[in-house]
């Protein structure tokens, strides 16, 4: 707002630090302290791996040193074996496998914060490429939330009867659609009337549903999928979602029409509302731990033909050169030229509902 030839009035709604940049900024540090199980894996392995190779690379040194000082007529050369004892440290410096899984994973989040999916943290992007179901909430998150006439009577007279119902989301189908594609199976938990929550259910086609449902009878019925042995993904945007979003493998919040406690529990947010996001979520994740591995496949094979080959003086300089800096390289390329789903594009009856919704709210 500027102001030129009078006063201007504003009212702060929030105060600095709970606006929607620093709630997201907030998210991308908790995105880097919180680490996917492989990134974990590898730092462990790390702290054991260098010294352990340092060893072996001395070995390799100082034993036939001292064998041929001991036994001169072996013939043995011990310049030799450093130089191989040298191609073999340089050989097994881990920086491929520190490197390229993190940058894996950074990659997964981009991608995913571009199309308006915040993950917070690489731990729950990997948790997401197990989901086998996906529980939605009912009210607000399938639905718009806001109760609007949907059927009536016209009869001329003073007076008149109609039918007042929330909106499904035009989203809610497709999202449910693709999901079923991707074999995973999906529920409703939700406290509205029975009557209602199976008349959505069956309009778009979910597996299961439950109402009349209070919040801790939400959090019982996902208990007991965890117990069956489902990995969950729970989809709302309530107060009362925060305990199941909190319970669920990973939680999803409705972060555009969401509340604050449902954004600030959940593992990621959907920034627009869109619930084909779900899906598209899920499938990045996967397509995450695809690259993961595949990269610690590379790295580690190459090391593997290049360590044992300089043991027997097989490879030289250049070859553990390239099994260092050559394979960071190589895993680097592999993330940035990985291909990853397409996303949804956004259909024109979804962009109507939007332009009701502002018109509804100003």
């Amino acid at each position: 707002v500027i102001a030129l030839d009078r006063a201007a009035r504003i009212r702060v709604t929030k105060p600095y630090g709970e606006d929607a940049l620093s709630r997201i900024m907030h998210l991308v540090e908790e995105a880097a302290e919180r680490k996917a199980p492989a990134e974990q894996m590898m730092t462990r392995i790390a702290r054991v791996y260098t010294p352990v190779v340092v060893a072996l690379a001395a070995l390799l040194a100082a034993v036939p040193t001292v064998l041929a000082a001991v036994r001169p007529d072996w013939g043995i050369a011990a310049p030799q074996w450093w130089y191989r004892a040298l191609v073999f440290l340089v050989a097994s410096c881990p920086c491929a496998l520190v490197l390229s899984v993190p940058l894996s994973y950074f990659r997964g989040i981009g991608v995913a914060s571009r199309r308006g999916i915040l993950f917070k943290g690489s731990l729950h992007l990997d948790r997401a490429a197990d989901i086998d179901t996906v529980v939605f909430d009912k009210t607000g998150t399938l639905t718009h939330g806001t109760v609007t006439v949907a059927d009536g009577v016209e009869s001329g007279t003073a007076g008149a009867f109609t039918v007042a119902d929330d909106r499904t989301r035009s989203s809610a189908a497709p999202a449910v659609d693709a999901l079923h594609r991707m074999g995973i199976r999906t529920v409703v938990l939700s406290g509205d009337e029975r009557a209602k929550v199976e008349a959505l259910a069956r309009e778009i086609r979910l597996d299961e549903w439950h109402g009349a449902l209070l919040p801790a009878d939400k959090l019982t019925a996902l208990e007991e999928l965890i117990a069956a042995g489902k990995h969950t993904a729970y989809v709302g945007d309530g107060v009362n979602d925060a305990p199941v979003l909190a319970r669920a493998h990973v939680g999803l919040a409705m972060g555009a029409e969401g509340t604050d406690a449902a954004v600030d529990t959940a593992d990621a947010v959907l920034a627009t509302d869109d619930l084909r996001r779900v899906p598209e979520a899920l499938r990045i994740a996967r397509r995450t731990r695809r690259l993961v591995w595949t990269n610690v496949a590379l790295a580690v094979g190459i090391k593997l033909a290049v360590l044992v080959l300089s043991a027997f003086g097989l490879a030289g300089m250049w070859a553990a050169v390239f099994a260092d800096t050559g394979v960071v390289l190589l895993c680097v390329a592999v993330v940035l030229l990985a291909r990853f789903p397409a996303g949804a594009a956004q259909p024109a009856d979804c962009e109507g509902e939007m332009r009701s919704e502002s018109a509804e709210k100003s």
